[in-house]
């Protein structure tokens, strides 16, 4: 093997002098056996011919022996490479459509696979070996999903459990910064101690808490810094472990800082800092359960296996919690978190949008084949040569092969570069909630690992049918046709046909789901989410930090509220603990109806705002009945509440709801008001039950201040945040921001992939029209002669377009109904996306049908009416 390895070495650096002892001695041989010619009486020029024939032909005798050579092989691919990028430099608008071509479908698809594996996979920054992780949910009778988990549980689990490493829980909440002069909202996690050997994280500096129940310095709470809230707020002082920083009014010691990229183990969101949750009361106050809980599986555990080994203990916990009803324990991969996290949002996007990327790839790898194909066909003068000198089928194939890689691996470079820009567009459709986001869509090694093998897989694609074609040339009809219309044959023109009607096929199936996604996001922007949030501002304000006691809390709310609608350009202001339609606020409750009897696993869970007086006239949503809150309905009054029309219609069908009551938390409250049903989580959900109580009964430390003004909400902006100041100085407004921001989340998916497939619905345009357009002009180039037959026996220039137009046709009549049996398919997986159009929309298939047939009808009318002015002389002379 060294021997070896030397000798193709030797021979790679010795090329040049390989080849001239090579031809020395081919000619040495050749004298030789042309002198012993020259013995038997032959002339000398005849006993040349003769031994050059017995010798079996230099060139042929050159390539068997650079075969057997060592280090031929790398010696043949430099040669073909090199052959290759001249040829492309003779033909450089050949080589730069497909160039472009590849690049549009490895970089999309590229884009997309780090979306997916960002997002879904592997959604925590800096946390190794993610596959392992499992999220903890409680399966209700009714099929929904709990992660919020008591403590004694959570402890129960953890002691009991034998298929993971281990389990944290943790809890996501916002926290107020003391700095000088003002505070800042940051975002924390509040874990318990295993947090971060589940997760396999070390500090960049300093240390992290243990397992210990409680773990303090000095007396005082203790917190771990992100890396990021180091360098922004500490400036990356290295002195800051050891620090004492006040959160919540309460003296913390600074014990860590986590490494950069590290974000926390909630997926899509960074977090800035993380405390024990066993002693967090500062900043969680009387929040002091994990509202999730994680676990890393051991080494060969799968979550089927885990959840079997779990599902007695789940049983004994559930029993041991004297619920009514009893759940079960179900275990998901962070791609599958229920409820409305990020991977619940993105999935379904991200499984359309990766079908559409694919097929766009396979529809550039059509294209870009029919090119080479055709390019191909073009050279079977030279193939024939190089298999008459000696060439083998193989050497054909690996020149073709080597010069569909060389355009793969550009596309390849293109596709990186395309991918690299367009990484973060998917940050461009979220809104600005306020949230931290923590996705890291720039492109990595992995995503590198899956352009080179993208790349890999469309040489192999873009060149096999060009290979296949050209290497079977027939030497003798190939050297002796006399023009480029003399050879070829129905294999090849069913080959370039077959791909073409792929192609439109494939595009029909890009533009009808493109159609039915648009029209989803028309219909979405035109579906009344029964409030009206234009010209409205809103903003977070969390007093809960700030240690306000109950009645503290309730003037300072009442104190904000008049300086707000002191303020020029405000029609009217309110609270509300939660805002309809984002993602965030998922406040419900259990009630439970006089009279009404559930049926079994029926839940009584109703969506729950406690809000002040004004609120319905702000979001100016109707009364259908009753009254709406008054100043008067506060604490010490008889408890009162208005409903939606969805509850009132569930438990009241046939009664007057006002006057009605109903019990919540053990209290009873009577029904004063009936709303019209809002858009709470999605906006195209059903009415689902829904309840409000007034604030001033019902105090909440944490509360959005809505406002409606008389013009744009962003003019009034910086007047709201000095009225915040003016009542207290140290408490923060977050997110404010127009409610119409807040509510574009709820479009995401629509927004996204109407913009997406509507981009790649142009491109799969694009692509099949020139595919079309490439083959009907090859085919009219290699039928000039018959034109010119068929025009000098009397046929009109009419009659020959209609005859090119008529292959296009039958090209686009045989994809079109592969295509549109796809686009049902695939519209059936996406019919949960889409709102108000069915996956079989019937406009959007016949807007899909008539695009792409005037599309095709165009790209075959240009060779028609080039054909139809053919000079017949000229046609029939052209042999």
């Amino acid at each position: 093997m060294v021997r070896h390895v030397l000798a193709t070495l030797r021979n790679l650096v010795r090329r040049t002098a390989l080849e001239q002892d090579l031809d020395a001695e081919l000619a040495a041989a050749i004298d030789a056996l042309a002198e012993e010619k020259r013995r038997q009486g032959l002339p000398a020029h005849e006993a040349v011919r003769q031994a050059a024939i017995e010798m079996g032909g230099v060139e042929q005798v050159k390539e068997r022996v650079r075969d057997v050579r060592a280090g031929s092989v790398i010696d043949g691919v430099w040669s073909d490479a090199r052959f290759a990028m001249r040829l492309f430099a003779r033909q450089p608008a050949f080589a730069l459509v497909a160039v472009a071509t590849l690049a549009l479908g490895i970089g999309a698809t590229t884009t997309v696979y780090g979306w997916a594996r960002r997002t879904l996979l592997e959604p925590l920054p800096g946390v190794p070996r993610q596959h392992e992780l499992t999220v903890f949910a409680m399966r209700t009778p009714d099929g929904e999903f709990e992660t919020e988990m008591g403590t004694a549980d959570f402890e129960q689990y953890q002691r009991s459990q034998r298929a993971f490493v281990g389990l944290y829980g943790s809890r996501f909440t916002a926290a107020n910064l003391q700095l000088p002069g003002e505070a800042e909202r940051l975002w924390c996690g509040l874990v318990t101690g295993d947090f971060f050997r589940v997760l396999d994280v070390r500090p960049a500096r300093g240390r992290v808490f243990g397992p210990d129940a409680v773990e303090a310095t000095d007396g005082g709470p203790v917190v771990v810094i992100s890396d990021a809230l180091w360098r922004s707020r500490f400036h990356a002082d290295e002195g800051v472990v050891g620090r004492v920083i006040t959160l919540n009014g309460t003296a913390h010691t600074v014990i860590g800082v986590m490494p950069p990229g590290f974000v926390g183990g909630k997926p899509a969101i960074a977090l800035s800092f993380w405390a024990p949750l066993s002693a967090a009361e500062p900043i969680a106050r009387d929040r002091l359960q994990p509202d999730e809980v994680y676990g890393r599986l051991k080494p060969g555990v799968s979550i089927t296996r885990a959840t079997a080994d779990l599902a007695p203990l789940a049983q004994e916990v559930e029993k041991a919690s004297g619920r009514a009803v009893l759940r079960t324990l179900a275990l998901f991969p962070l791609w599958q978190v229920p409820g409305g996290g990020s991977a619940a949002i993105l999935r379904p996007l991200i499984a359309i949008l990766g079908a559409v990327v694919g097929l766009v790839l396979i529809l550039t790898c059509a294209n870009v084949s029919s090119l080479l194909l055709t390019h191909a066909v073009g050279r079977e003068h030279e193939m024939a040569v190089r298999v008459a000198l000696g060439a083998g089928r193989w050497r054909l194939a690996r020149q073709l092969g080597i010069e569909s890689l060389l355009l793969a691996a550009a596309g390849g470079l293109g596709g990186v570069a395309i991918a690299h820009a367009s990484s973060n567009l998917l940050l461009a459709f979220l809104p600005p909630l306020g949230l931290p986001y923590g996705l890291a869509l720039g492109l990595d090694w992995p995503a590198l690992g899956f352009a080179a093998g993208a790349t890999l897989a469309c040489a192999a694609l873009v060149g096999l049918a060009p290979a296949l074609i050209a290497t079977r040339s027939t030497v003798l009809p190939s050297l002796n046709a006399e023009s480029p219309w003399a050879s070829g044959g129905r294999r090849r023109t069913t080959v370039r046909h077959a791909l073409v009607a792929a192609q439109v096929a494939l595009s029909m199936i890009l533009i009808v789901t493109a159609s039915l996604f648009l029209r989803s996001l028309v219909n979405a922007g035109t579906l009344q989410p029964g409030f009206d949030p234009k010209d409205v501002l809103a903003a977070r304000v969390d007093l809960g930090p700030s240690g306000y006691s109950n009645r503290e809390g309730l003037a300072l709310f009442a104190r904000l509220l008049d300086r707000v609608k002191a303020i020029p350009g405000v029609e009217s202001a309110t609270l509300a603990s939660r805002i309809p339609l984002t993602p965030f606020n998922r406040d419900s409750t259990i009630i439970a109806v006089d009279g009404f009897i559930p049926r079994d696993g029926e839940s009584l869970e109703a969506t729950l705002a406690v809000v002040a007086p004004d609120y319905f006239r702000v979001l100016r949503i109707p009364m259908r009945a009753g009254r709406v809150f008054s100043p008067d309905d506060v604490a010490g009054r008889p408890l009162v509440a208005v409903v939606n029309e969805a509850m009132a219609r569930r438990f009241w069908p046939d009664r007057d709801p006002l006057g009605r009551t109903f019990r919540q938390d053990g209290r009873t409250f009577t029904v004063v008001g009936v709303a019209a049903d809002v858009k709470s989580y999605s906006i195209g959900e059903p009415p689902r039950s829904g309840l409000y109580l007034p604030a001033l009964q019902e105090y909440w430390e944490y509360m959005y201040l809505v406002v409606r003004t008389a013009g744009d909400p962003n003019a009034v902006a910086p007047a709201i945040r000095s009225a915040v100041r003016a009542v207290d100085r140290g408490l923060p407004v977050a997110d404010l921001q127009a409610l119409t921001e807040y509510v574009r989340l709820a479009f995401l998916v629509q927004r996204v992939g109407g913009t997406v497939l509507g981009v790649t619905g142009v491109v799969a345009l694009l692509l099949a029209a020139l595919g079309l357009y490439g083959v009907v002009s090859y085919s009219v180039w290699r039928r000039v002669r018959e034109f010119g037959v068929r025009m000098a026996l009397g046929a009109t220039p009419r009659e020959i377009r209609r005859l090119v137009v008529g292959q296009g046709v039958r090209l686009f009549a045989i994809g079109a109904p592969v295509g549109l049996v796809g686009a049902v398919g695939l519209g059936l997986a996406a019919r949960s996306q889409l709102y108000g159009v069915s996956f079989a929309d019937p406009v959007s298939f016949g807007a899909a049908i008539v695009l792409l047939a005037i599309v095709v009808v165009t790209a075959a009318g240009i060779p028609a009416w080039r054909a139809g002015r053919l000079n017949v002389v000229r046609a029939l002379r052209n042999q």
